[in-house]
Formats: C-alpha cells, sequence, structure tokens
C-alpha cells in the first residue's frame, strides 16, 4: 500500500520523446465498455447508502480502466475483488463477471476510510476529499477516493496510481502541486501514451461526470462514457433510450463523437433504443476546454511523465 512522501516536487520529464502506445481494435476496446445505466442496484439501499444512477460514472469508469489493466480478464480481476472485500469484511456472493462494476462499488462504499488515511495520507491528509455526508454515492465520484481504491488493486502497484487535479499531483509516489487546465490536459496525454489507463472528471452534466480514455493526442481524446453520448452542453443521448430528434447543432456535435465508431451512426439512423451509445466517442480538446475539463485525472497502470 502506498505511503507516499508529502511536499516533494514531481520531477521533471527526463525524454521528451514520447513513448509509442499501440491503439487497441475496436473489438478489443468493447470488452471492457460498461453500462452505468444498467446496474441492477440503482434504487435499492447499499451498505448503508442508496444507490443512484447518476452516481455510478465514476466507480464505472474505473472499473473500465481496471479491466483494461488486467487485459479483459474478468475472472481473475472478480477474484482480486472478493480478497479485498474480505480484507474490509464484505462478501461480494451476488456479484459476477458480467456486473464485475458492482464488486468495484462494493469496494469503495465498504471501505474504512479512517483506515485509509492511516495506510496512505498522502491521498487523504491535507486534501478537501471527504464529502459533508459521507453518504457512498458521494464517496465513490471523489478522485482521491477513486486512486485509494485503484492503489489496492496488485497490477497498479504501490506507486502505479497518479493523480492530477487543480489541488494536487500526485505521481510515482511524490506529491507536487496542482495543475492548471493546459497542464492537466498534457498530463492525461502523456500519462495515457506511457501506458496508463486513464478516466477523468467534467462537466459533461451538470453534478460532473467521469469517462475513460482509450486514446489520447494532443488535439483530442477517445473515451469510453458509461452514461452515452454527450451532445455538448449537458445534452447527451443516454444508454438505454433511442437517438431523439436533434438540432443541426447536435446532429453536428453527433457526427463528431461518432468519427472512431462509425457503428453508432447506423443506430441512430434505425430509431432503435441501443445500449452502448457512449462506447468509442471522441472528444476534441476546445469541446473538453470549453467546459473546463478535465477537472481531475486518475492514472493507474504505469504512467510516468511530469508536465511543466
Amino acid at each position: 500500500m502506498p505511503d507516499f512522501p508529502v511536499g516533494l516536487s514531481v520531477p521533471e520529464l527526463e525524454c521528451a520523446i514520447d513513448p509509442v502506445r499501440l491503439i487497441k481494435s475496436a473489438d478489443e476496446t468493447a470488452r471492457s465498455y460498461l453500462n452505468q445505466l444498467d446496474n441492477r442496484r440503482v434504487g435499492l439501499r447499499r451498505l448503508g447508502s442508496r444507490v443512484a444512477a447518476h452516481a455510478q460514472c465514476a466507480s464505472t469508469s474505473l472499473t473500465m480502466s481496471l479491466l483494461a489493466l488486467y487485459d479483459g480478464d474478468r475472472t481473475t480481476m472478480l477474484e482480486e475483488c472478493r480478497s479485498l472485500a474480505a480484507e474490509q469484511g464484505q462478501s461480494l456472493v451476488d456479484v459476477s463477471k458480467e456486473d464485475i462494476e458492482l464488486a468495484v462499488m462494493d469496494l469503495i462504499i465498504g471501505t474504512d476510510w479512517q483506515r485509509a488515511q492511516r495506510r496512505a495520507p498522502a491521498f487523504f491528509e491535507g486534501r478537501d476529499w471527504r464529502p459533508p455526508s459521507h453518504s457512498g454515492n458521494r464517496i465513490i465520484k471523489n478522485p482521491f477516493a477513486q486512486a485509494y481504491t485503484a492503489s489496492r488493486f496488485a497490477r497498479c502497484g504501490d506507486v502505479g496510481v497518479s493523480i492530477a487535479s487543480r489541488w494536487v499531483c500526485i505521481e510515482r509516489g511524490l506529491v507536487g502541486p496542482g495543475l492548471n487546465l493546459d497542464q492537466r490536459w498534457e498530463w492525461t496525454r502523456r500519462q495515457w501514451q506511457a501506458g496508463a489507463e486513464v478516466s477523468f472528471e467534467a462537466a459533461f452534466t451538470d453534478r460532473g461526470h467521469v469517462v475513460h480514455v482509450l486514446e489520447a493526442s494532443t488535439k483530442e481524446l477517445v473515451v469510453h462514457d458509461p452514461y452515452g453520448l454527450w451532445l455538448g452542453g449537458t445534452r447527451y443521448i443516454r444508454n438505454g433510450t433511442a437517438a431523439p430528434r436533434m438540432s443541426n447543432r447536435s446532429a453536428a456535435a453527433f457526427e463528431r463523437r461518432s468519427s472512431h465508431n462509425l457503428p453508432l451512426r447506423e443506430q441512430r439512423a434505425s430509431g432503435r433504443v441501443f445500449e452502448r451509445w457512449g462506447e468509442r466517442n471522441l472528444i476534441a480538446k476546445q469541446d473538453l476546454v470549453a467546459i473546463n475539463g478535465p477537472a481531475w485525472v486518475l492514472a493507474i497502470g504505469t504512467g510516468s511523465s511530469a508536465v511543466t
């Protein structure tokens, strides 16, 4: 478990040449896509908290990142989830490989956060991380709670979790100052390029929303959005619905978003209900910056390069 030194500066970038990361095929990334709106526990009480659909984006995106680290091996990942749950006195007997995101959600909600602070103080000390009510639904959307949960998985390693926000940057076990908006975009790109699995929050919705990154370049990202396809503002084609009639502006946004997943256009034309609108969506930097995103970024796995 990480026990990071506080007050250190993030090291300078050692090499100006980015490593080459191979792009996964659509078939490969399809195995990791998850839909937050088909969570069978929505509306139920779980471990003292009522499960709300809007609060599942972070844990669902974290699960997609973890699945990518485990090369889509849900059996091995679920076994580790069960082991981690047992450490905190939980049982995951009602979770299967098909809804593995519920296992990750339960790990977060069931965490003893006082113990977590003692085990990994750099994620928590001096951070404005604890929601006023400390309810499960609000905890699972918190970036530091996300980072701590990821750090418990063996494939992340003790310093295999990095986080960047306007408050703080924790990278390779070192704690430094927060990053501005342009720096967070560049940090996202470099972390992904270095092999990390990345998720981030931005104001896609009124409450903020978290997505998983599949590809990152200087001008655009390709993401798995667990809620659906973002049309701009807070407008969405939600998973589990049919595409609505669109204004010219929304239609143009749809064409851009679907440029890396052309079958979405066939789904729109069919008028049918679809569960995977958010799969492989393109987001340009200018669109994300317009909503002050990314607000925070979580990188798990490897990741390396500092932004100056």
